[in-house]
């Protein structure tokens, strides 16, 4: 199945910020990179391990690298300490399980992560700030696009063509364009003036 590829815009900014919860590229990179601790609280929170175990080895990990860990940081991937920096991606899925899900899972690559995600996740749509577009990796609407990049098993989100692609809710891509950021920010100083 291809994956769309949209221009940011200000209907799918909202639509992304009120209906789905983010994964940013560093605190992706923080929890695939502290990913044996991460099993080790799942499992413990699951109660197949004691939960003394986990506690042990985030202290252990403390130590070596000079870290602050704390077992509820790590059960709740918070992302309270994470440094992020302008320009990184961000991926918006379903809810907190299919975040979790991911950050858990078994892939330290993004693209396979979004690729191989669980099934019971219905949506990963990715923000590329420094393309200023979305790719729509998994959906539960598929229409037939144009292809865009064969390569990279993209298709063009706005354009119809032949072959099936995760798209954009219906309504949304109807919306498309309406909003005019010019009229947003009138309105915005227009409501902070009274």
């Amino acid at each position: 199945m291809l994956r769309s590829v949209y221009p940011v815009t200000i209907e799918i900014m909202e639509w992304m910020n009120h209906t789905l919860v983010p994964i940013e590229e560093p605190v992706f990179n923080h929890y695939r990179g502290i990913h044996h601790l991460v099993r080790v609280v799942d499992r413990a929170a699951a109660g197949h391990i004691p939960e003394y175990a986990a506690f042990e080895q985030i202290e252990d990990h403390n130590q070596e690298y000079g870290t602050s860990l704390t077992y509820e940081e790590i059960l709740t991937r918070s992302s309270t300490y994470i440094f992020h920096d302008l320009g990184q991606w961000a991926a918006y899925v379903d809810d907190l399980n299919a975040q979790n899900s991911i950050l858990s899972g078994n892939f330290d690559d993004p693209d396979e992560a979004f690729s191989n995600a669980a099934p019971d996740i219905n949506w990963i749509v990715l923000l590329l700030t420094s393309d200023e577009v979305v790719v729509v990796y998994r959906s539960p609407h598929i229409g037939y696009r144009e292809c865009y990049d064969a390569e990279h098993n993209l298709a063009e989100g706005i354009s119809e063509g032949t072959l099936p692609a995760y798209t954009l809710h219906p309504q949304l891509e109807a919306a498309l364009g309406w909003l005019d950021p010019a009229e947003i920010i009138q309105q915005q100083r227009s409501c902070h003036a009274r």
